[in-house]
């Protein structure tokens, strides 16, 4: 993200990294720092059930990019092949 507005110092800054730090047990928080005055942005709150359900959200998009690139190229054959019979007919 590009020129962020720290609330407290009033300066423009990037996000640089965003960086995650453990809390109790199995909570982790993911923020950001201005540079200039070290406030703490805080992105979001995650634990191990939110970061097992992403992980599976991400292995079930690659599965659907996977099927999704194969339809398209079934879709093609199945194209090639009928215009091909049309044009003998």
């Amino acid at each position: 993200m590009d020129n962020i507005l720290c609330d407290k110092c009033s300066k423009h800054f990037n996000i640089k990294k965003i960086k995650e730090r453990k809390l109790d047990g199995d909570v982790k928080v993911n923020y950001f720092t201005c540079p200039h005055c070290s406030t703490e942005y805080r992105s979001f709150y995650n634990n191990k059930a939110i970061r097992d359900r992403l992980f599976k959200m991400k292995q079930m998009q690659r599965e659907i990019k996977k099927m999704t690139d194969q339809n398209v190229l079934e879709c093609e054959e199945l194209r090639v092949k009928y215009e091909e019979d049309a044009e003998t007919m």
